[in-house]
């Protein structure tokens, strides 16, 4: 009896991962980390999970997206969703506003249960593509008499050389 117990207790975890743990990697939004000034209106999110040991057989089963605003309003929460992907997943929420950083939550659930969580942020631009956006921007910079082209303060090179082949 004692040697099957044994047995049992070496082959459990093969058959019954107990602990089973992974972790997220490369939270990303728009396939940056921390976008700052980002135009797009509809962000997009990835990530990758990790197993943590030597335990193989891990997948995505669920993920959650939560996105709240620099008042901590929710303006996004994907709820719960059964699926493995975790590529390209976009923003369903509120319409976002210009210039504003946004906290991204996210929790993605393996197949055996276990639940990791990472967080991540992003700021959005403008979310204006016209140039009237820019207008009464103060502009860092000299003037036109900045411009001037003075080619003794550039460095230029002048090599001379021939070759004779036998």
């Amino acid at each position: 009896m004692k040697k099957y117990f044994v047995l049992f207790l070496c082959l459990a975890p093969l058959f019954f991962p107990l602990n089973a743990q992974h972790s997220i990697q490369n939270f990303r939004v728009n396939y940056e980390v921390t976008p700052i000034g980002s135009d797009f209106e509809v962000p997009q999110f990835s990530w990758q999970m990790k197993a943590e040991g030597a335990q193989q057989g891990y997948q995505q089963k669920a993920f959650q997206i939560q996105v709240y605003d620099e008042n901590n309003q929710m303006t996004w929460d994907s709820e719960e969703k059964t699926s493995d992907i975790s590529h390209a997943i976009q923003y369903e929420g509120e319409k976002l506003k210009p210039t504003t950083r946004y906290t991204c939550l996210l929790k993605v659930w393996d197949n055996f249960g276990n639940e990791s969580q990472t967080e991540s942020w992003f700021e959005t631009g403008f979310l204006n593509p016209s140039i009237d956006a820019w207008s009464g921007a103060k502009w860092i910079g000299g003037g036109d008499e900045d411009l001037v082209f003075h080619s003794q303060y550039q460095s230029v090179f002048q090599i001379g050389f021939s070759i004779q082949l036998d």
